[in-house]
């Protein structure tokens, strides 16, 4: 089953942010964009799917969006949903929190 997160964030990832954090973990690795950026996808050197990110939200109110998250943050005001692919999680999850750290949010895992 893949594994669903949000980037709960006050900032935006960008194109950019996400392919020097991508390059930086994974040098010989790439970055898709589609949809005018709607959709960005990291992928490893050898084309393994990383992680999948969607274009961010704006949340007017957190109190429902928290509803969604577990351990949400006091406050927020974007949501950038993630996937993981199906498989061992663990380079896609360091993938997201070093995104998060780049904009100064946190991820959190869907329920």
């Amino acid at each position: 089953m893949a594994t669903e997160l949000v980037l709960l964030s006050d900032v935006a990832l960008t194109e950019e942010a996400v392919t020097e954090v991508t390059f930086g973990l994974h040098p010989e690795g790439f970055v898709g964009v589609w949809r005018g950026g709607d959709l960005m996808q990291a992928f490893s050197a050898e084309w393994e799917s990383l992680l999948t990110l969607h274009h961010a939200k704006v949340i007017h109110d957190s109190t429902e969006a928290a509803t969604a998250i577990a351990n949400p943050p006091q406050g927020f005001a974007l949501w950038s949903e993630m996937t993981i692919p199906i498989g061992d999680p663990s380079r896609g999850r360091e993938l997201a929190e070093a995104l998060a750290r780049r904009v100064g949010g946190v991820v959190r895992e869907r329920l």
